[in-house]
């Protein structure tokens, strides 16, 4: 066991190094995209290996302060992150790490992502990443309902709607980490889409109910529609979290 997670920790190493080195500082275009597409399908994609310097980065639900760090670090002084966190405390908490980092480049939002705007019931765990909004339509394997401490009612919005209140034209890449809520989220961006072709990157940990598909399935399903080409990260050893970038040339 000690083994494999050492040959895990020096993959990662060393595909950090490559996304640093080579694909980082090409210019954004087919060839990116293309060693983009090789790395999501082999070892995955580290922050340098996604973003561009210069780049305004959308990531929803985000409760670690490394995390907009490094997003902070990869855009540079001329880019932007935009931070979408549904948890209060974790807003709480990222705001007051932004401010004793001096992360000028990131804004926080305190909002649940969805198709729309309006009030969801959100079931709350002890681990805040395992916090999710309620959704009838997926189920998880590693996720289950008596495991939550208790549930809040919570506003949640569109992508769409969020970056029109803050006044931003266009991003450049779009992050979701945000339990089951996938596929509205992606629905709720399709202006940005449209007007944007911002690169998409998303963590799937669910299932529908009634198809039994894996919801990255269906989140790919839904980019189609704009022409997308969508690539597959591996299943995990459960066969529960996969992966997806996103993108259009």
């Amino acid at each position: 066991m000690k083994k494999i997670r050492k040959s895990k920790g020096t993959l990662v190493l060393l595909r950090d190094a490559f996304d640093i080195l080579f694909v980082y500082w090409l210019p954004q275009g087919k060839l990116k995209n293309f060693l983009r597409k090789y790395l999501m399908k082999q070892v995955g994609l580290s922050f340098y290996g996604l973003a561009n310097k210069g780049d305004t980065i959308l990531q929803g639900g985000c409760f670690m302060i490394e995390t907009v760090a490094k997003w902070s670090d990869v855009v540079g002084d001329s880019g932007k992150v935009v931070i979408v966190e549904i948890d209060k405390k974790n807003v709480e908490l990222l705001h007051y790490d932004i401010k004793r980092r001096n992360l000028n480049n990131v804004t926080i939002i305190n909002s649940g992502v969805s198709d729309r705007s309006c009030e969801k019931e959100l079931s709350v765990s002890e681990s805040s990443h395992l916090s999710m909004l309620k959704n009838d339509q997926i189920s998880s394997k590693i996720i289950k309902e008596d495991s939550f401490l208790g549930k809040k009612i919570v506003k949640v919005d569109s992508i769409d709607n969020i970056l029109i209140k803050l006044g931003i034209n266009k991003i450049d890449l779009a992050c979701f980490t945000v339990s089951g809520a996938e596929r509205e989220a992606v629905k709720g961006m399709e202006r940005t889409i449209i007007k944007s072709v911002p690169r998409i990157w998303i963590r799937c940990s669910f299932y529908d109910k009634v198809s039994g598909n894996h919801t990255s399935e269906d989140v790919k399903n839904i980019l189609n529609k704009h022409e997308y080409t969508t690539v597959f990260g591996k299943l995990n050893k459960n066969n529960i979290a996969r992966n997806i970038f996103s993108y259009k040339n």
